[in-house]
């Protein structure tokens, strides 16, 4: 499989809200936070194409032939200065077709990604993987990556 790995631009925006709906579909059933309302699928739609303009994100695309398989997004955090580390990098949604899974795409999206934070000198990469993903647990374990906290959450208003 030949594929090649460039920024996304506003062409690829029907593909990225292709892979974040596949995403979605992934972790139904995780929990409310991966509950998609469809009700609000233009406002997701303007999500995206902003968050490939702003200037502190990036969202780089795996694109084979004419196909966007991969996407990734990210950006660079800066910490308060109390803290050791002044400067991480975030990958927020990493995301490759059911179909191109298991080929290094995932792999090679991040090191794209870890290069941009490289460049701009974060000390740290931080991201977050939902705990009944265990294949994309396994995945990011691979690259390196291990659990340093908890993100948890509850709803309001309901039974703890």
């Amino acid at each position: 499989m030949s594929f090649n790995i460039r920024l996304a631009e506003e062409k690829d925006l029907a593909a990225l809200h292709s892979l974040w709906m596949e995403i979605m579909k992934h972790h139904a059933g995780q929990g409310p936070m991966f509950d998609y309302d469809v009700q609000y699928d233009a406002e997701l739609k303007q999500s995206l194409a902003d968050r490939i303009k702003a200037k502190e994100q990036r969202c780089y695309v795996a694109v084979e032939k004419d196909t966007v398989i991969g996407c990734i997004f990210c950006r660079i955090n800066t910490i308060p200065p109390f803290i050791a580390i002044k400067k991480t990098g975030y990958i927020a949604e990493t995301v490759v077709s059911t179909k191109a899974r298991s080929k290094g795409i995932g792999t090679q999206l991040v090191q794209t990604v870890q290069a941009w934070f490289d460049e701009n000198n974060c000390e740290a990469t931080e991201l977050q993987v939902a705990v009944q993903n265990e294949a994309g647990v396994r995945f990011w374990e691979r690259l390196g990556f291990k659990p340093s906290t908890y993100h948890m959450h509850r709803l309001n208003n309901s039974p703890s």
